[in-house]
């Protein structure tokens, strides 16, 4: 741990936790810092656990099933495939395998993935019938297995028609913003399948598919965010990711040529901050006017009282932002110093800010700008905040806040 200038500067050596003790004239304070080892695969889940194919229909028929990878922490993590061997970040870090125990039932093979991503594919391919076990192991660049995972192949003559199966690719929708090579999953895609008296699948039905949504009626805004897209239910609004905060449920109703065959319940999120709460710090400020920007007499722009002023070569506040926007976890949403001021990290931006002066003793305020009057060394006046709103989110002040704010030379 070293100071450079007026910024702690904190060196990792190992993983682990340190407490630092903080001296800075009376304050004492103590600071807690946490290393975590570097982010590796450590284990998977397969996207399905079981395949079937009608050996009565078309031979060589394929199906595709994802190997969700995750790190230590049981977060995902991005990884590319190239001939069975996987790489993290450009490093390779271990092999991909999958072995069908009855290459006569089903063959499998690794896809390659040259994008990055937690979700790494493999294909089985339909040979004739009976059972197989599709293993799929990862080894590390050491050959120690980290995670072996099965699934079951069942390839049948399937009989008469009986009914119908309902499939999705996912349970859950997130309206984050994703980012490359970040897994899109905004939608979930379903997939209807025509079944005999045994559950057997005898073919994909591929028209007369509707879905509905049920759950509207609990919180009628999400409709204005996810809706039916053909077989999909998905995110139907760009600015989902920073304008909605909720979470829930939803029931979608599957319906063949109009007859309902079944419900598919899917929940939703948002794991990207939304603006939800805006808070002012009320506690009086005292601002010197020639240190503003290292410029004499610099005038104080009232914007700056509540976004702040950067310093962008000393990348610090001279004025310290009265305005923080906080997120659905109550978390403060930090400001993006290198777009214009306003603008939160999510994208989202300050439209409006409804406040007064009052109380104005020694200043002159004109045009959105504060200055001394003539020959006086301070002056001061009161904000009254009575709204704040962002180009998302509306009315996110719970109530007018006032605070004084004193001007010196």
């Amino acid at each position: 741990m070293s100071v450079v200038g007026d910024e702690l500067v904190v060196n990792a050596y190992s993983t682990g936790t340190a407490q630092v003790k903080l001296t800075i004239g009376g304050f004492v304070t103590t600071v807690s810092f946490t290393v975590k080892a570097d982010s590796t695969i450590t284990n998977a889940n397969l996207s399905k656990s079981n395949v079937y194919f009608n050996t009565a229909l078309n031979s060589g028929e394929t199906d595709s099933v994802n190997v969700n990878i995750v790190d230590q922490y049981g977060e995902k993590i991005q990884a590319t495939v190239t001939s069975n061997a996987v790489f993290v970040g450009g490093t390779k870090v271990g092999t991909l395998t999958a072995k069908s125990s009855n290459t006569n039932v089903a063959t499998v093979t690794v896809n390659d993935v040259a994008s990055a991503s937690s979700s790494l594919p493999i294909t089985i391919t339909e040979v004739g019938k009976g059972t197989a076990t599709i293993t799929v192991e990862f080894k590390d660049t050491k050959g120690n297995v980290v995670f072996t995972k099965t699934l079951t192949v069942t390839g049948k003559d399937a009989g008469a028609f009986a009914g119908y199966v309902i499939e999705t690719d996912a349970t859950e929708i997130d309206l984050d913003k994703d980012v490359a090579p970040e897994t899109n999953d905004d939608a979930v895609n379903f997939a209807v399948y025509e079944v005999d008296a045994q559950g057997n699948k005898i073919q994909a039905v591929t028209s007369g598919v509707t879905l509905e949504i049920q759950g509207y009626d609990k919180n009628p805004e999400v409709k204005n965010y996810i809706n039916v897209v053909g077989q999909s239910v998905a995110v139907v609004n760009a600015n989902a990711y920073k304008a909605f905060a909720g979470s829930g449920t939803l029931n979608v109703d599957v319906k063949v040529n109009n007859t309902k065959i079944g419900t598919k319940t899917i929940a939703y999120k948002n794991t990207d901050p939304v603006a939800t709460k805006a808070v002012i710090n009320t506690a009086d400020i005292v601002i010197d006017n020639d240190k503003i920007n290292g410029s004499a007499d610099q005038p104080l722009t009232l914007t700056e009282l509540f976004y702040g002023h950067y310093d962008a070569v000393a990348g610090k506040y001279t004025i310290e932002p009265k305005l923080s926007i906080l997120d659905q976890a109550s978390k403060a949403i930090d400001w993006d110093t290198a777009a214009a001021p306003g603008t939160l990290v999510n994208t989202d931006t300050i439209s409006n800010i409804a406040f007064i002066t009052t109380n104005e003793s020694n200043v002159t305020i004109s045009a959105g700008t504060v200055t001394l009057k003539p020959g006086k060394t301070s002056g001061s006046f009161t904000v009254v905040v009575s709204d704040v709103d962002t180009t998302a989110v509306s009315d996110i002040l719970p109530a007018p806040v006032a605070f004084k704010v004193t001007i010196v030379d």
